[in-house]
Order: C-alpha cells, then sequence, then structure tokens
C-alpha cells in the first residue's frame, strides 16, 4: 500500500536553498515529501492557516520577520504542526533556544547540499513521527481527564459516601455525601488521615458524634483500586443510623468518636 505524502511547507526567501530542499526531498526513498514553497511570513501564516502541511521548514531570517519572532509567530499559528527551523547559524546555543521556543528540530543549511543531505530527510521524518506521538499522547491525557471528570460527577451523584484513601492512609476524595455524613468539608479531610476505622475485609460498622451533636451510626465497605496512577482505597460509607436504631447495629463494631 502506497503511503500518503508528506506535506512540507517550506518558509524560505533564498530560491537557491528553496530549490535545494526541493531537489533533495524529491530523492527521498520509502516516503514522498511534497513541498510548497513561501517567501515570506506572511504568506506562510495564510497558508498554515488553510490546513493540509504535516511539517514547516522555516528560515528564521525572511523580508518581513527576523529571528526568534519569526519562530514565535509562525508557533501561535501553527501549534499542532511540527516547526523544523532552517539556519545558517552554527550556535549550539542557537539551537537550544528554538527548541526552547516550540521548534521540534534545527537543520543547519550546510546540510542541505552534498553527502549530508540525508539529515534533511531525516529530520523531516523525526520530526513529524514526535508531533504524532505526542498528538497522541495528549489525546490520551484529555480522553483520561473526561472519563475522570466523568467520574467525579458519578461519586457525586451517589447516594454513598466515597472516600478515596492512600496507601499511606490519608484522604486523596470525598465525595458531597461524605462529607454531609462525617460533619466535614473536603477542604479540611483532603490529605488529613481518614477519622475512622478502615476496614481489612468484609464491612465494618463505625459510630461517631458529629460536631454538631449528631449521633451517626455507618457501614464502611473498602476494596483497593486505582487512582491518578496511584494504587488507594476505594472506601464506602452508608448511613444506617435510623436501621441500627431500630434493630441495633450488626456485623463488626467499632465506636469512634469523630473530630
Amino acid at each position: 500500500m502506497r503511503l500518503p505524502p508528506v506535506r512540507v511547507l517550506l518558509v524560505e526567501d533564498n530560491p537557491g536553498d528553496a530549490r535545494l530542499v526541493k531537489e533533495t526531498l524529491a530523492q527521498s526513498r520509502g516516503v514522498r515529501f511534497e513541498v510548497e514553497w513561501c517567501d515570506r511570513l506572511s504568506k506562510g501564516i495564510d497558508r498554515i492557516s488553510q490546513g493540509g502541511i504535516d511539517v514547516v521548514l522555516l528560515d528564521l531570517l525572511l523580508p518581513d520577520s527576523y529571528g526568534f519572532d519569526t519562530l514565535d509567530w509562525f508557533h501561535d499559528h501553527a501549534r499542532h504542526i511540527p516547526i523544523v527551523v532552517l539556519t545558517g547559524v552554527e550556535d549550539e546555543s542557537f539551537a537550544l533556544e528554538a527548541v526552547k521556543r516550540g521548534a521540534q528540530d534545527y537543520l543547519l543549511k550546510s546540510h542541505l547540499d552534498g553527502r549530508q543531505s540525508d539529515a534533511l530527510i531525516r529530520c523531516l521524518r523525526y520530526a513529524v513521527d514526535r508531533q504524532r506521538n505526542l498528538t497522541e499522547l495528549e489525546d490520551q491525557r484529555e480522553r483520561l481527564r473526561a472519563i475522570k471528570a466523568q467520574l467525579h460527577d458519578l461519586l457525586e451523584l451517589s447516594t454513598d459516601g466515597v472516600v478515596i484513601l492512600g496507601k499511606d492512609g490519608l484522604v486523596r476524595f470525598v465525595n458531597s455525601t461524605a462529607e454531609a455524613l462525617l460533619g466535614r468539608i473536603s477542604e479540611d479531610l483532603q490529605g488529613e488521615p481518614f477519622p475512622h476505622v478502615v476496614p481489612t475485609s468484609g464491612p465494618v460498622v463505625v459510630e461517631f458524634d458529629r460536631s454538631d451533636g449528631t449521633h451517626v451510626v455507618a457501614e464502611l465497605r473498602a476494596a483497593p483500586t486505582e487512582w491518578d496512577g496511584e494504587e488507594v482505597q476505594f472506601l464506602t460509607m452508608r448511613d444506617i443510623t435510623d436501621r441500627a436504631m431500630a434493630r441495633g447495629a450488626r456485623g463488626p463494631k467499632a465506636s469512634v468518636t469523630g473530630r
């Protein structure tokens, strides 16, 4: 199966350098490149806004822009497209600054001709691959953020109290039902030790007095799970005060005075 070509936008005001880029990429084996050439920053930005570009090869010294401002302007308009800086400056600090400002890589113009011309092909291929990997990673992170937001919403709708405890025993998350049961707000509980007995197997019934003077009987269950990449205990709390008062609390029981 023939792979689609890599679409390159070359922003370079020197016709000779532009010709060398086109000739070099035309010799590529395995990957086809289609090159569009603009000789001004403004033209390049206009073209990138139309879409359909995979990678930008950018000279920083243009008639309508100079130096790293050129890269900054272009990066603002093409944040999800890899940019390879084309430069005649053989200076490591220059290269580091270009990458810091958003370039995927940089290439010396001296590598456009002669035996080192393959460097251009490798540089563009790696830039496209890296950007694709970064985009996929960000997409995965966005999906995980969406799943986590949905999970938070579901936990907030739960009629049971839900508390997430880290392996260190400190509270990571408390839903509103657990806040009401414990008589404490989430901000006061997060990062603090859970104030009651945590069951190791089966349910545990705890009794405690809240700061408002009310007495609560709750059934606690815990199960191991993962939360934000951490092994945690998923603790549920069910208010059984009415049932306990009517029938007497049953099962393992720990009478604890709430903080």
